[in-house]
């Protein structure tokens, strides 16, 4: 990809939606730990990586990742704690351009149509956010994630499980979730970009 000032300024643009979505509501909804704010922010990132492409989608990933850090030095509250660690806050986002630009290309190779394979690729990306930042979170934190939810659940030692606290609690209805809410905007935004061009 040849960058452009229309590509640098498109770059710039939804990295400023992302701190606008990082730091309202919009973007993520603050709950009371020990739930973890389900998030909006990475629909840019995807729009970036399926509209202008991978580089332009690890520069919003980036962008995400900070916000993220940033928001967890503000307000250290519940899991948002986990965030003031880089391995936990920036790393597992740069995984959701990765994986939306790869299985976009790999749907193309076998699906004729592009929107379908947008969709697709989108809902992956989204799952990525997920499923690599919860285990990041699961490999470096396990013991103080176990003492908060034993704490939110008032030592109930049938709740007191990091794993499936993730997977059933956070990965299955918020990760499912995000990858539906991708699923339906990222595809239209992109796909209208595209159109606007023609």
């Amino acid at each position: 990809m040849k960058i452009n000032t229309r590509t640098l300024a498109t770059n710039a643009l939804l990295c400023g939606i992302t701190v606008l979505l990082g730091f309202t509501p919009l973007g993520m909804i603050p709950l009371p730990p020990p739930l973890l704010s389900p998030t909006t922010v990475h629909i840019p990132v995807l729009i970036a990586t399926l509209y202008l492409g991978y580089k332009s989608g690890l520069v919003v990933a980036i962008c995400f990742g900070l916000v993220s850090f940033l928001r967890a030095l503000q307000a250290p509250v519940g899991m948002s704690v986990f965030f003031i660690n880089p391995l936990i806050a920036i790393l597992p986002r740069l995984m959701i351009p990765t994986i939306a630009y790869l299985s976009y290309h790999g749907f193309k190779k076998i699906i004729r149509n592009n929107y379908i394979c947008l969709v697709l690729a989108a809902a992956l990306g989204s799952f990525a956010n997920t499923i690599f930042t919860l285990s990041s979170i699961f490999i470096f934190y396990n013991e103080q994630l176990t003492n908060i939810i034993s704490s939110a659940a008032g030592n109930n030692e049938s709740a007191v499980n990091a794993a499936k606290y993730l997977f059933y609690v956070i990965a299955i209805p918020y990760g499912t979730s995000e990858a539906i809410l991708s699923g339906i905007l990222v595809p239209a935004v992109v796909s209208g970009l595209n159109k606007s061009l023609k």
